[in-house]
């Protein structure tokens, strides 16, 4: 049997903003999380979570600064080699700039569902996951899942809108993923 089409989209925006604030909470990180301040956070981990044959992994953030500091992010985040069992990729990224620290931005948000729902659509994919806490999502999961694609929803537990934990085919907790079990430095 064929393994599923699958693609992650990443609310980069989000995971990064519950993942500074968990730091702050006193978790400490795995020696493997690639992170930058109020930009992005990744770890390998996740690509390794189940058996897709992984298309793509778009990352959606957002940035202050000017159009060079943009580019160069976005340059970061394309370097961002994973390994799947099916190969290798580089993240797919797509950086908004934003006006000022702290904010977010919906451009995000806008952009990760047209993107989601356009691949859903389109038929391309036979199974998503999301990486967000956000619930400004569940219409968009909900209209995935009607179409008959299955759908993984991957979270931290700070922030999370527990309707994605009980609305989605599979929940996914990234903080095992992220964080050192036992809050010792490695």
């Amino acid at each position: 049997m064929p393994l599923s089409k699958c693609m992650i989209f990443v609310d980069g925006e989000n995971l990064t903003y519950r993942f500074q604030s968990m730091v702050t909470d006193g978790k400490i990180p795995k020696a493997t999380v690639q992170h930058q301040a109020d930009t992005y956070v990744w770890t390998d981990d996740i690509v390794r979570y189940s058996a897709w044959h992984l298309i793509r992994v778009p990352y959606y953030t957002s940035a202050v600064g000017d159009e060079p500091k943009i580019r160069s992010i976005e340059e970061q985040l394309k370097a961002i080699r994973y390994n799947h069992q099916s190969g290798f990729g580089f993240l797919n990224p797509h950086v908004f700039k934003k006006q000022k620290r702290g904010d977010k931005t919906k451009s995000v948000d806008i952009n990760l569902v047209t993107d989601l729902l356009r691949h859903a659509y389109n038929e391309s994919i036979d199974e998503v996951c999301v990486l967000t806490g956000d619930g400004d999502y569940l219409p968009a999961v909900r209209d995935i899942m009607r179409k008959g694609i299955r759908v993984s929803v991957g979270a931290f537990s700070s922030g999370l809108d527990s309707r994605l934990r009980t609305q989605s085919d599979e929940f996914i907790d990234l903080d095992p993923m992220y964080f050192q079990a036992d809050g010792t430095s490695p």
